[in-house]
């Protein structure tokens, strides 16, 4: 059996062997006054379960972030909004899904870090974050700064808890951010079962290889804008071929 606490001696040893041990007591070391006081309050726990959730939400974003280089930095900065005080009111499942300016990797991770930062301080909870990596869009869109033309994005997906109160505010704050080109919310329960057949792949093709335009090709009812702008583009390609080079004939 180990002695009480108030009668055991704590040996402090130098490295130097010419010194002999020196014997302190514990009460010399440790002040009996200062005591730890745990709370068990309902807030409490709905702050250590919303910083566990966060925690693996800071876990998934840091894979998720990984190619981007901000799995390490992303991830402490979740864990360290953990303690919110707005999780008292009840929290909804949203997606919120982004579309960010094509940029370099550190850009892009000031980026993500800064809409993060906007979800937590508006009262969300990040449950995970996905990268669905850098991809055509299916129309061209402008910037907000230069009103550039942007054929190209890099798209993130945010599965925030969030009050529904706040849910308006919070997309309107990250649609005044320059860097995201859109930002589209939706409630997860409005899905409670997958879907039968899901086209975003097909959406975020460019249009000349839409299904959809290909079938209207087939069928001559492409626009005379359209087919005309096709025969510009293909008529000084068709021109530079010699004469010479044999051109089959077309089987229609």
């Amino acid at each position: 059996m180990f002695a009480p606490l108030a009668s055991r001696q704590v040996a402090i040893i130098a490295r130097s062997s010419n010194l002999r041990p020196i014997f302190f007591p514990v009460q010399a070391m440790f002040n009996t006054n200062q005591t730890m006081m745990f709370s068990t309050t309902a807030v409490r726990k709905d702050i250590d379960s919303a910083a566990k959730y966060i925690g693996a939400g800071a876990a998934t974003a840091g894979v998720a972030g990984s190619g981007a280089g901000i799995g390490n930095v992303f991830g402490s900065l979740l864990i360290g909004f953990a303690r919110n005080p707005s999780l008292k009111q009840q929290l909804f499942s949203y997606a919120i899904l982004g579309f960010a300016l094509p940029m370099v990797k550190d850009l892009l991770a000031e980026s993500i870090k800064k809409s993060a930062l906007c979800l937590l301080n508006q009262g969300g909870v990040i449950m995970n974050m996905q990268s669905l990596g850098y991809r055509d869009l299916p129309m061209r869109a402008l910037t907000k700064r230069t009103k550039e033309i942007v054929y190209t994005t890099n798209s993130m997906l945010f599965n925030v808890s969030l009050p529904k109160n706040l849910k308006l505010p919070t997309i309107e704050l990250l649609r005044q951010d320059p860097d995201l080109l859109r930002v589209c919310a939706v409630d997860t329960k409005d899905f409670q079962e997958p879907p039968e057949s899901c086209d975003l792949e097909a959406m975020l093709k460019p249009p000349a290889y839409r299904q959809s335009v290909e079938k209207l090709r087939l069928n001559k009812q492409m626009s005379f804008v359209g087919a005309f702008k096709i025969y510009k583009k293909t008529e000084a390609e068709y021109r530079n071929i010699p004469k010479s080079y044999f051109i089959p004939l077309s089987r229609r």
